[in-house]
């Protein structure tokens, strides 16, 4: 049984609604709903506020499985990788075609106006 399903099951038995649940332990609504979901995992000090609203011993989760996460939440984190370039395409510089010289634009200086004083 996870720690969700346990938590779940003790506020049940205990005929606490989420929300009470909350306000007797001081963890906020959304974090509990995210433990009885299987999204979050209280740390110790949650785990003994919990077991305190509840009026049961920490120890009833110990034997709670870890939790593993679902596929569509464990996604990568962050960028994607850039794909490889194909191999035609990173070629020796020998086998590339030859490009033209770039033409370059003559570069003109912007004359200063002198300060009138």
């Amino acid at each position: 049984m996870t720690f969700a399903e346990k938590l779940r099951q003790l506020r049940d038995a205990a005929g606490l609604t989420q929300e009470q649940m909350s306000e007797q332990s001081g963890i906020n609504l959304w974090t509990i709903r995210g433990y009885e979901q299987g999204r979050r995992e209280p740390n110790w000090k949650g785990v003994l506020s919990l077991a305190k609203a509840l009026n049961v011993a920490a120890e009833v989760f110990a034997a709670c499985d870890e939790s593993t996460p679902d596929e569509e939440s464990a996604r990568p984190r962050g960028r994607p990788r850039k794909p490889e370039a194909p191999a035609d395409v990173a070629a020796a510089p020998s086998q590339r075609e030859e490009m033209p010289p770039a033409q370059s634009k003559p570069r003109h200086r912007k004359t200063q106006k002198p300060r009138g004083g």
